[in-house]
C-alpha cells in the first residue's frame, strides 16, 4: 500500500477513535470538579446516581432495539 495513503488512514482512524472516545471523556470530566465533601451529601449523590440510571436505561433500549432489527435479517426469527 502507499505510506501516504496508509498515514492518512491511520490519521483518519485516530480521528474516528477520538470522536468515539469524546462524548465519555465529557461524561466523566464533571466528576472531578465537585468538592469532595460536597460528593457525600445525599443530594448530589442521588443527582449522580440518577443520571447514571438513566444512561443504562437509553443504553439498554439501544441496544434491544438493535438486537430486535437485526434479528430478521439474519433469519433467526
Amino acid at each position: 500500500m502507499n505510506p501516504r495513503k496508509e498515514a492518512t488512514y491511520r490519521m483518519l482512524s485516530l480521528i474516528a477513535a477520538v470522536i468515539f472516545v469524546l462524548p465519555c471523556v465529557f461524561l466523566v470530566f464533571p466528576i472531578f470538579d465537585i468538592n469532595p465533601d460536597d460528593l457525600w451529601q445525599m443530594d448530589s449523590l442521588m443527582e449522580f446516581i440518577c443520571a447514571y440510571k438513566n444512561t443504562a436505561i437509553l443504553a439498554m433500549q439501544g441496544l434491544h432495539k438493535t438486537v430486535f432489527a437485526k434479528a430478521p435479517a439474519m433469519g433467526k426469527i
